[in-house]
């Protein structure tokens, strides 16, 4: 435990490595930035450094068990939701890939892991429960179903996620100060899980890595839906567009990659855009 590397965020996305013992240290993985509002100590925990082939102004950050937190209620259920459909992005392109067994890993965080920290509030905002269609996936994987039923099993989880998006204020959830909000939250994780899976430009837990390019996805998909025509954000969606290019789905354990330091640094940069968009 004395030679763990604890990443502690500093400032607009920088981080400093430190020994364990000799600075600073949360509990968990996933270290905290001081510009997030809280993170549950809990980290992931759950399946890292698979071997197989193939290849987890918003404020907070993904705690594992314990989920996302931010000062926003609205935030921090909606963040909870994406990070979801971030684990299920990374699943489902994996399952475009034929790597159906790292598919099935991914697959099952949300239903195992994440789902319970959104059910008390699925049910206070009324929205449907779908934790059937996130075990209907899980048994899809599992079972080697066709590829039409499978995309349909996937589709259905999404639908849902959607759908219990769509319960907070239309203009709140359209607006873009709360969608950058939102993708910078996802981004910052997706720095995170990326730091975790990459050292020294080798890949050391490819799920981690692969949760990176989940998030990043996401991230992608919620900005596209803002006003194109906003110089910022232009900006952004190119960076995206860079940061996007260095996840590789069919990578393996020790690839060579993207040192973390380059995926951070352009997370810094976008979250410096974004803060420009309201």
């Amino acid at each position: 435990m004395s030679d763990q590397k604890i990443k502690v965020w500093l400032g607009l996305g920088s981080f400093l490595l430190m020994q364990a013992g000799s600075g600073p240290v949360l509990a968990g993985e996933h270290a905290q930035s001081p510009a997030m509002d809280a993170h549950a100590a809990a980290g992931e925990g759950g399946e890292g450094g698979e071997g197989g082939e193939g290849g987890e102004g918003g404020e907070g950050g993904e705690g594992g068990e314990a989920g996302y937190v931010s000062s926003d209620p609205d935030q921090t259920y909606a963040v909870n939701l994406l990070l979801m459909k971030g684990h299920l992005k990374a699943s489902q392109d994996l399952s475009a890939l034929g790597f159906r067994e790292n598919a099935l890993a991914h697959a099952m965080h949300p239903a195992a892991e994440t789902y319970g920290n959104v059910a008390p509030e699925l049910e206070a905002r009324h929205a449907a429960a779908f934790q059937q269609e996130l075990d209907a996936l899980v048994d899809s994987l599992t079972e080697n179903v066709s590829d039409r039923e499978l995309n349909a099993a996937y589709d259905a989880a999404n639908q849902k996620i959607d759908a219990a998006m769509a319960v907070i204020d239309a203009d709140k959830r359209n607006s873009p100060a709360f969608t950058a909000a939102l993708a910078l939250a996802l981004l910052q994780q997706a720095g995170s899980e990326y730091a975790i899976g990459v050292e020294d430009g080798v890949i050391v837990n490819l799920h981690e890595y692969q949760d990176a390019g989940g998030f990043i996805a996401i991230a992608t998909e919620l900005l596209a839906g803002l006003d194109q025509t906003s110089p910022n954000l232009t900006a952004v969606m190119a960076d995206l567009s860079t940061l996007k290019s260095h996840i590789n789905g069919s990578a393996k354990m020790q690839d060579k990659v993207v040192p973390a330091a380059e995926i951070l640094s352009g997370v810094s940069r976008i979250e410096l855009k974004l803060n420009n968009i309201r």
